[in-house]
């Protein structure tokens, strides 16, 4: 239960006093904060930072949520949408390279141009992890 109240206020806010996090967690005093926030937070990676004893503050670098902030919300649906369209596409190609023996056989040139028109695309689209870089070019191989 704490360590959703913390993970909250660090994502939040990049410096958190102290007495900001002992009211949160309801902690009387800062030497049990402290032993609570390197054992429950630090080791097990929920919360990545420095403890600032000096200006009685937790310094967070990185924290981890399970909460998304409505904010956060479209970016992610975006990134999903995009990587299923290349996912798409991707499928596309593997499916075309298993008809092409038949194609091949046939000797028509016409649907081989589309194959390399989908494995290009599917190389050089902006998510592909190649490190192909992405071309806006229609042409039948953008690649070359």
């Amino acid at each position: 239960m704490f360590t959703n109240k913390l993970s909250g206020c660090a994502c939040v806010d990049q410096v958190i006093p102290y007495a900001e996090l002992m009211a949160a967690l309801d902690i009387a005093n800062i030497r049990e904060l402290e032993d609570l926030l390197i054992t429950e937070c630090f080791y097990s990676g929920l919360v990545t930072g420095k403890l600032d004893q000096a200006r009685q503050c937790l310094r967070v670098a990185d924290a981890a949520s399970r909460d998304v902030r409505a904010a956060d919300v479209a970016p992610v649906l975006d990134g999903l949408a995009a990587w299923c369209g290349c996912a798409r596409t991707c499928m596309q190609f593997v499916q075309a390279l298993l008809m092409l023996p038949s194609l091949a056989s046939k000797r028509d040139s016409q649907p081989v141009r589309g194959l390399v028109l989908i494995a290009c695309t599917c190389l050089c689209s902006p998510c592909a992890s190649s490190p192909v870089p992405h071309h806006t070019r229609t042409d039948p191989c953008a690649c070359h």
